[in-house]
């Protein structure tokens, strides 16, 4: 019998199917423009409403959106991502590093062979690139393989801190609200959601996390169960309008014009929150998926 060879469950598509993009807001979109762009070897999105006051950076599938904004906002945490080729990158990363815009900056990098393979799978044997921004966002950078399974340039995951003895409920969080499985690592104090094929985000236990410090950066999913999902965080008060963007959805009418709303606090059993951490929902009839 096929059923008794095969888990055909792992062929079934969870509630958060899709990790459009994270939104880091910086206040120069030229020295942005150069890091991005030059740097990393990503491109603007041809096709975005872009402007002077946004960048749409392509990652893949994925995306970072770049907004103008006074204050950079600092993840806190770092983002992995995949390159095709570690070596080019580490010419462009080169290229860019005495460039009058990164010069001064938080900008920095360094080759990684050897490191603890937490965050990917034992059989990835490439090097790892840290690279930090001109505003201090890290990033953890791959080369394509195999074992990563994912495309030749993606977002692999978006690592994301939280207080101790936090990530679970953390986990319990989107289990609950979110309804996908989820991976606990109680050795490493951390949990893994599932964010789309081969993409997570994970939040890792940190001693000197303060989430007071958190600067409103958002990640933008896809769902698949809309109405459920958004009627499970309407009935906790978890709904989110007090952003700056313009949809607002303050009623249930404007969320079905706008095909998306938005939650920010992830709270624990006793409903105290735990965690800052903007997510931008959309369904899967949003005129951008």
């Amino acid at each position: 019998m096929l059923d008794e060879c095969y888990d055909f469950n792992t062929q079934d598509v969870e509630n958060i199917i899709y990790l459009e993009h994270v939104n880091l807001a910086q206040p120069d979109q030229m020295t942005a423009m150069v890091f991005y762009v030059e740097g990393l070897g990503l491109t603007r999105d041809p096709y975005a409403p872009d402007s002077s006051a946004t960048m749409w950076i392509n990652i893949g599938n994925s995306q970072i959106h770049v907004a103008k904004y006074d204050t950079p906002q600092v993840l806190a945490g770092h983002i992995g991502l995949i390159t095709p080729s570690i070596s080019l990158l580490i010419q462009r990363l080169k290229n860019i590093q005495n460039h009058k815009l990164i010069t001064g900056t938080k900008f920095s990098w360094k080759i990684k062979d050897k490191f603890k393979k937490d965050l990917v799978p034992k059989e990835y044997s490439g090097q790892i690139l840290h690279v930090t921004g001109p505003w201090g966002n890290k990033f953890r950078i791959y080369e394509h393989s195999k074992e990563l399974g994912l495309h030749q340039l993606a977002i692999y995951y978006v690592l994301h801190y939280c207080k101790l003895n936090t990530s679970q409920s953390v986990a319990q969080f989107y289990q609950k609200f979110f309804q996908v499985p989820v991976t606990i690592v109680p050795s490493q104090k951390m949990v893994h959601i599932p964010v789309g094929p081969k993409q997570r985000v994970i939040f890792m236990e940190h001693e000197n996390f303060c989430n007071e410090n958190y600067t409103n950066y958002h990640i933008a999913i896809y769902i698949s169960q809309f109405s459920q999902t958004y009627l499970r965080f309407a009935a906790e008060k978890l709904l989110f309008t007090q952003h700056r963007f313009t949809d607002k959805c303050d009623t249930l009418e404007e969320t079905l014009k706008w095909k998306q709303f938005r939650t920010r606090d992830i709270i624990n059993e006793e409903k105290e929150v735990v965690l800052s951490f903007e997510h931008e929902v959309r369904s899967l009839h949003h005129h951008y998926f």
